[in-house]
């Protein structure tokens, strides 16, 4: 469930976050030429307002309606903004009117349509699960049902969004009644079941319902739209942009299969179903593709990729069952990232992501040109067993790699209440924690929210860091003067050296990293200088033996598996062994596209 907003600390002092901002502001700008011995960066892989939103939880259980279910108002969506993707009608290639044994080829839509000369079309209804889009170039695409737009300029529709852009990763229910703007409803995750009812109520007048039944959710409501309803469809769409109708590129959603799907209305018990072909512009290579109607089961499945237009007969709806997805198996547990040996990521501002020792590169964000402004990178994240990682960026995007599950983002919530400086995933990989500079939490999945500085004396400074502890159910806020403030089941530590030290060394607290066990931290300062809290103060004198850098600010710190050693990160990408670390690898003497801003490992 979504937690509600927070009140602004109004009193918290803008100085200290200014100088967080204006130190990042400075590493946005140091090109990045592949260093030998890092994993490969290939091209075009995949990658404010007060108050405090706390994000949506991860999925649950498919359940039954029941008085249980979070009921929103269609009235409550908003628009979205004018620069993000937007459904269209058909775009034929040439313009067609659909015909039962000549599929329809487009360069938007890919499913089926459902038409029949002299019927009126007064109600749509189909399910299928939000499919997860892979990495790769941006891409966006919409999974939705409605009336109209096939042969005319009027279309009422409701669906999701799934697409892999600067952004982040991003997943959202939405209607759209042509040429208005997309209404946003909420978000959605992947593998999520979703109903969509469309049904006329009334002259001119039209019940509009997108079902969640994964996460309980029903978004209802009636609207004013006149169409004349002469076809019916289900579709998998490249949008457009809202605001020059240019077609976006599509983004590779695998398959998603449409299912339960129904009609009602004069003439439409004669319909026939045909098939629409995505295909590039010019009569290009299809691009998505649907499997011939299954009466049986009353679905049918659409494919990103290129596959040769198959012609086959229209056929009528059987209204079958369908059968629902398998659930997902759960993520191994643990606390911190169980690699085979030693290693590290290093993540760059730009979305690069580089791996050494044991870990395991899964796949970067470099190719999207990230790096600048909101879409900078400021945080990376391993899952328990290292076969993948989430990143996140300034503006609270997030992108999942390797067998990182996606729990929700701040751009799919539709805001972006503070920049964010840090992320942090539970210990059982299942959840994830966001921090802005301001000090605002925002938990996702699994991830247990137990305040922020609005609700807690954080200091008159900015926040650099979150650190999650073993409990899952706590964590610690590091502030830029050092000041360390404890939440949830984490307990209280003592950072008074470190505090004192911000001060008397002229150098600001930077970064963060967890001791093993999970009861303590070191705290990095810009300068190289380490201060183990905790636990961690238990693991050997190493931090003392690091000496304060002047080549380029320190960015991150790694402590090694037993905590009696750790890799210290700078901005330039240099990597600096200490205790028991062994030299890995790193970045140095390389020419950067970006600063390294974060690394993680064990």
């Amino acid at each position: 469930m979504r937690r509600p907003l927070e009140a602004h600390r109004a009193h918290r002092a803008l100085a200290g976050v200014v100088a967080t901002l204006a130190w990042l502001a400075g590493l946005l700008s140091p090109a990045l030429v592949q260093p030998a011995g890092a994993a490969p960066l290939p091209v075009g892989a995949t990658g404010a307002a007060a108050g405090h939103v706390v994000g949506a939880g991860g999925p649950v259980a498919p359940g039954p309606l029941s008085s249980a279910l979070h009921r929103v108002p269609l009235s409550a969506g908003r628009p979205l903004p004018g620069t993000w993707p937007r459904p269209r009608p058909l775009v034929a290639a040439p313009a067609q009117a659909p015909k039962p044994t000549v599929p329809l080829e487009s360069t938007n839509w890919s499913g089926f349509v459902a038409s029949r000369a002299g019927a009126r079309f007064t109600g749509v209804t189909g399910a299928w699960t939000v499919p997860t889009v892979q990495p790769g170039p941006a891409g966006y695409s919409s999974s939705w049902v409605g009336i109209d737009g096939a042969t005319n300029q009027t279309l009422v529709q409701a669906g999701t969004e799934q697409d892999w852009s600067p952004d982040g990763v991003v997943y959202y229910a939405w209607y759209e009644l042509i040429p208005s703007a997309s209404i946003y409803l909420g978000q959605v995750f992947p593998g999520d079941r979703i109903v969509v009812d469309i049904a006329m109520a009334g002259p001119s007048t039209w019940k509009v319902t997108v079902y969640d039944s994964t996460s309980g959710t029903v978004w209802s409501g009636a609207v004013s739209y006149s169409t004349p309803g002469s076809s019916a469809e289900w579709v998998e769409e490249a949008p457009s942009s809202g605001t020059s109708l240019k077609l976006f590129p599509l983004a590779n959603f695998g398959s998603v299969a449409f299912s339960d799907l129904a009609v009602t209305g004069p003439g439409t018990a004669q319909a026939t179903l045909a098939p629409i072909y995505m295909v590039t512009k010019g009569h290009g290579p299809v691009r998505a593709y649907p499997s011939p109607y299954d009466p049986s089961t009353n679905s049918f499945g659409v494919t990103y990729g290129t596959r040769p237009a198959a012609t086959y007969p229209g056929v009528r709806l059987s209204g079958g069952p369908s059968a629902p997805p398998a659930p997902a198996p759960p993520p191994p547990a643990g606390y911190g990232p169980s690699l085979v040996g030693p290693g590290y990521w290093l993540a760059g501002l730009d979305g690069g992501v580089y791996a050494y020792g044991s870990a395991r590169y899964h796949g970067s964000v470099a190719g999207l040109g990230l790096g600048r402004g909101q879409s900078a990178v400021t945080g990376i994240s391993p899952t328990p067993d290292g076969g993948g990682y989430w990143l996140v960026t300034l503006s609270g995007g997030v992108f999942p790699l390797g067998d990182a599950p996606y729990y929700g983002s701040l751009v799919s919530l539709g805001g972006q209440p503070e920049p964010i400086v840090g992320l942090a995933s539970t210990p059982d990989g299942r959840g994830y924690y966001m921090v802005g500079v301001s000090g605002g939490v925002y938990a996702f999945g699994d991830a247990h929210y137990a305040g922020g500085c609005s609700t807690a004396a954080c200091g008159q400074t900015s926040t650099v860091a979150i650190v999650a502890n073993r409990t899952g159910k706590g964590y610690w806020l590091v502030q830029s003067d050092c000041r360390v403030v404890a939440f949830g089941g984490a307990p209280a530590l003592s950072s008074a050296t470190c505090q004192a030290a911000t001060g008397a060394e002229r150098s600001p607290a930077r970064a963060a990293a967890a001791a093993p066990g999970g009861d303590g931290l070191w705290v990095v300062l810009q300068n190289g200088s380490l201060y183990p809290l905790g636990s961690a103060t238990a693991l050997g004198a190493w931090p003392g033996t690091a000496r304060p850098v002047s080549t380029a600010p320190a960015a991150a710190l790694v402590p090694t598996a037993d905590g009696r050693g750790g890799w210290l990160v700078l901005a330039n990408g240099s990597v600096e062994p200490l205790g028991d670390a062994k030299s890995l690898g790193d970045l140095g003497g390389h020419r950067l596209n970006a600063a390294v801003f974060a690394a993680s490992g064990a």
